[in-house]
């Protein structure tokens, strides 16, 4: 703690003070509901046993160009070392940064008002004004709601304690007001129009293009994305579209970011990209799949399908080959098994390598996310070569889809997921995305059925329907 927590003024700004303090256990949907001020983030997975709300902004950060992660992790790193933390949490509830990355290193989008990506910029980290934390052990879970502010200059850290203390008291009354009056009506939404702007006509000439150039080795792999455009009858209720997603897909990383009101970034990502906790990381291969099975022994059979198929085997291991060469400059040892297990979720089921790497001394987390984004599970392979393919095939640009996303505290730790199974929403658009690998060998029509039942998680989290309309 620095001397900023005894009296001393800080004489600078940029300071923040973080006031951490236990919180009742209430719905973390019901907290961003009752705190409506944008940015508004979440993040929450069956996988790990810290998970996160948060509305408003104490600072933001942001990134441009190729550099972006270099720009981003310069500022993190002033951050945490000027700010005043005053808990009574355990050490692992830190105040965090939230945020993500365009996939492309240019501006996820064009500043046109109407473009849904325009909130979004190349890179965007947020310190959340306020912020509720879950911890999960085996005597149970605790909630925690933290206030973070930036100190004015010349103002003393205790003075500012004062004011949060009694901050803290009026966000706990307006929570729980909240909470005991039963929250916002959750009305429904229904689909008004549907546009695929990657018709199946374009799919099938850009995949057989493909094929055509990698059958002549011009490169082995490239992953591309469609995109499927709602017009709804509301505004898209993301927190009961989170809500649905957490019942279905427990053992995905769900998330949301909303870097502005009404322009909201979310979804339920399967793929881990990196997960830095005392000098160790954790990332995975995801790349291969199938349908789940309408029976036990039909889920079996479409099971071992997968393991058996040459192409699936061959595209997940070049996602393996790829995490150990990339990964090499920055680890003392690796692990990763030789043969791949079956995640199997709710709708389909993966190839599924898990990787575990001790870290050299020194090596921060956003440069292990630069180093694998994106992994030729997102993009393809070569990498530069696929990278232009996908600029060359698709005709929407990907914006924050398939790139990373997460959080990073101020001990250094992180996690950054895949942003995949998801959808970018601006008022009573949603503009949702899902891929699917190519290689030599792809079949056009199975790829555009395997994206279909990728889209499927997200209308259903949406709670629409593709045969529903708006009443007139």
């Amino acid at each position: 703690m620095s001397d900023a927590a005894n009296g001393t003024p800080t004489g600078e700004q940029g300071v923040v003070i973080s006031y951490t303090r236990a919180f009742a256990d209430v719905s973390f949907l019901t907290f961003l509901e009752a705190m409506p001020i944008a940015p508004r983030i979440y993040w929450e997975s069956g996988q790990v046993e810290i998970e996160f709300a948060g509305g408003g902004a104490a600072v933001e950060l942001y990134g441009t160009g190729a550099a972006r992660f270099d720009q981003v992790q310069a500022q993190v790193e002033r951050l945490f070392a000027n700010i005043v933390i005053d808990s009574t949490a355990p050490e692992s509830v830190q105040p965090r940064l939230f945020g993500g990355f365009a996939f492309r290193e240019e501006a996820a989008a064009s500043t046109t008002a109407g473009d849904v990506w325009v909130a979004f910029p190349s890179a965007y980290l947020v310190l959340p004004r306020y912020q509720i934390t879950r911890t999960h052990s085996q005597s149970g879970f605790q909630t925690w709601l933290t206030i973070n502010r930036q100190l004015m200059p010349l103002e003393h850290a205790d003075s500012a304690l004062d004011s949060l203390e009694w901050e803290f008291e009026s966000a706990a009354r307006r929570v729980m007001m909240y909470a005991r009056d039963g929250g916002a009506e959750r009305k429904t939404a229904y689909i008004e129009s549907l546009d695929y702007p990657f018709n199946s006509a374009a799919w099938d000439a850009i995949i057989t293009d493909a094929t055509a150039r990698m059958r002549a080795h011009e490169f082995e792999k490239v992953v591309l994305a469609r995109t499927a455009d709602l017009r709804l009858s509301a505004p898209a209720n993301l927190l009961a579209a989170l809500e649905r997603m957490g019942a279905k897909y427990p053992h995905t990383y769900r998330f949301l970011i909303e870097p502005g009101a009404g322009r909201a970034f979310f979804g339920a990502s399967p793929e881990l990209l990196a997960h830095v906790r005392a000098g160790v990381l954790h990332t995975a291969a995801l790349a291969g799949s199938r349908r789940r099975g309408l029976t036990e022994a039909d889920d079996q059979v479409q099971a071992d399908a997968l393991m058996h198929s040459a192409k699936d085997r061959a595209e997940h291991q070049v996602v393996v080959d790829f995490l150990r060469e990339r990964l090499q400059p920055f680890v003392t040892e690796l692990e990763a098994a030789d043969t791949p297990q079956i995640l199997r979720l709710s709708n389909i089921q993966h190839l599924y390598t898990p990787v575990r790497a001790a870290l050299q001394p020194g090596v921060n987390a956003l440069a292990l996310v630069r180093a694998l984004h994106p992994t030729p599970a997102l993009g393809g392979y070569p990498q530069a070569v696929s990278m232009e393919k996908v600029a060359q095939y698709e005709p929407v640009s990907r914006g924050w889809y398939a790139a990373p996303i997460g959080w990073i505290d101020a001990r250094g730790e992180a996690m950054f997921a895949v942003a995949i199974r998801a959808a970018v929403s601006s008022g009573k658009r949603v503009r949702m995305y899902a891929g699917a690998g190519i290689v030599a060998d792809s079949d056009p029509a199975k790829e555009w059925e395997e994206i279909e039942l990728k889209f499927r998680p997200m209308m259903e989290a949406l709670g629409v329907d593709m045969h529903e309309r708006a009443e007139s």
